[in-house]
């Protein structure tokens, strides 16, 4: 799927021309192509899809329950996830490199399959703690698929006092049988780090959710951090193709 800029002649069109389709949501205007993907057999994204859906069901269950809001007084859990969204430094990255600001919704959605991720359950309210920062220094490798070295991150630099761990997702792109096919972002994992400069590899789950991935691949990445059950920091977002690695700051 791309984003289309704003200010183009574009924006207006609606549907599916030359088996592009045009359309709008809530963070703007969008083209894809008209492709009908098969889902994935594997157990990540499996898991990920069981993941989204117990979030959706117990969203649906739990959204019009009343709890009383510092500010708002008696509001439903609902009301409580659109404040939050609403908040300053809740905003997400498009592909343009703007930013917006996801529904309430969106949010909880997110912060359900981080939990799902540690096997805990969604959190029924949005975190009211202090956003932690990113971490000094950190860097990303990327390596594709059979390479000698894994793709990894390494922090030369840590919070430990603060016990934020890091998040990791990311979308590989890449072209085959000339079909352009993009991954899922999906969360990789959060690392439990007890000393700088440890070296965490993510080649196996990379491999979970997208297998063999080629030579001419790119992999688009978001490095978060995080204190268990709490809020997550702004993204740091950059892309790498195989043997580049990114380093922060």
């Amino acid at each position: 799927m791309a984003k289309i800029d704003p200010t183009s002649l574009f924006t207006e069109i609606r549907g599916t021309v030359g088996g592009l389709t045009f359309s709008r949501n809530r963070a703007g205007s969008f083209v894809k192509r008209l492709y009908f993907g098969i889902p994935s057999k594997r157990p990540a994204p499996q898991a990920r899809r069981a993941a989204f859906t117990a979030a959706a069901v117990y969203w649906t269950e739990h959204r019009d329950e009343l709890y009383t809001h510092p500010t708002y007084g008696s509001i439903p859990v609902s009301a409580w996830w659109n404040y939050f969204a609403q908040e300053p430094g809740n905003e997400k990255i498009d592909l343009f490199g703007g930013t917006y600001k996801p529904s309430g919704y969106n949010w909880f959605i997110t912060y359900a399959v981080m939990q799902s991720m540690a096997a805990r359950d969604p959190l029924l309210l949005p975190p009211t703690d202090t956003t932690p920062a990113q971490w000094p220094a950190w860097s990303v490798t990327y390596e594709k698929t059979g390479s000698a070295s894994n793709t990894r991150f390494v922090a030369s630099s840590t919070t430990l006092l603060q016990g934020t761990r890091p998040w990791i997702t990311c979308r590989i792109q890449y072209n085959q049988s000339d079909t352009p096919l993009v991954g899922p972002f999906f969360f990789i994992k959060e690392f439990a780090y007890t000393t700088a400069s440890a070296l965490h590899t993510l080649q196996t789950e990379l491999e979970s959710v997208f297998g063999a991935v080629p030579n001419n691949s790119r992999a688009f990445f978001q490095v978060r951090f995080r204190i268990q059950d709490s809020k997550i920091s702004a993204a740091e977002t950059f892309s790498l193709l195989p043997g580049e690695t990114y380093s922060y700051p």
